[in-house]
């Protein structure tokens, strides 16, 4: 199981209003993701990254963000918004998860990064990419990395 702790899945329209607000579509699998699980509380699962500083890693995560979250902390739409208006990630970064260092995890937008998972590291934001850096392929592949810590 992947959240210690779930959100009730978003429903269409509440995707349909996320995507005008975002001004373009989600990725097909995170959307698909989106209405089956709608984030949640993750303590205790943790994610191997190949980080270009610290080599092989696993960072704990904390939670995967939701849409319509009561809590503006953990609300998808919010934290896009929070970062990518603060010029700390790219325009194409949709941070939908958080580690416990309070680094992102986040699905591309673009065409060219549609559907990838990328990391972005607060203390690389000022370097390439804005520090941020893909860790895998594909949103299913991402979620099969997930695993329990103890």
């Amino acid at each position: 199981m992947l959240f210690t702790e779930a959100v009730a899945p978003a429903g269409e329209w509440a995707l349909q209003q996320l995507e005008a607000a975002l001004a373009q579509r989600l990725p097909p699998q995170y959307r698909a993701f989106l209405q089956q699980m709608n984030g949640g509380s993750c303590r205790h699962r943790g994610l191997p990254i190949e980080h270009p500083d610290k080599g092989a890693v696993t960072v704990p995560l904390e939670c995967f963000f939701s849409v319509g979250s009561r809590s503006p902390d953990f609300d998808l739409q919010t934290n896009y918004f929070y970062y990518r208006d603060a010029a700390r990630i790219p325009s194409w970064f949709l941070p939908i998860a958080m580690d416990i260092g309070t680094n992102l995890i986040g699905v591309g937008l673009s065409d060219a990064t549609s559907d990838q998972v990328f990391y972005w590291d607060h203390e690389r934001e000022f370097l390439a990419a804005n520090g941020a850096f893909r860790i895998a392929e594909g949103f299913h592949a991402f979620l099969r990395s997930i695993h329990t810590l103890y």
